[in-house]
């Protein structure tokens, strides 16, 4: 019993990684110009958002929010809202806010 049990939590934790990596892999980006003259680009899935801001990089997992989209990091405090066509980032005690830009595409 023991056994199969090992085997059932394996094959759902790979599943539960093919999932998140299918999910990674079909995020569009979007380009954000930051109050601050930086750049946002983020990733958005219905589950995680993928944040690029500046040199940095986070995976944020989306959490409860009324009417606008939230992600956070829970060990790292960082925190994205998304509402409309707004984004607001908050790293540690700094936040920026954010407009999506319409103009341009974003090139990795």
């Amino acid at each position: 019993m023991a056994a199969s049990w090992t085997s059932f939590v394996a094959l759902s934790a790979l599943v539960t990684t093919l999932l998140l990596v299918c999910t990674v892999a079909a995020a569009k980006p979007v380009l954000y110009s930051c109050d601050d003259k930086t750049e946002l680009v983020v990733d958005f899935t219905p589950r995680l958002a993928q944040v690029r801001w500046g040199d940095r990089h986070w995976t944020l997992l989306r959490t409860r929010g009324a009417g606008v989209a939230q992600y956070a990091h829970k060990t790292s405090g960082v925190m994205l809202t998304a509402q409309k066509r707004e984004a607001s980032l908050q790293v540690g005690r700094r936040q920026v806010r954010c407009k999506f830009e319409v103009q341009r595409t974003v090139v990795d």
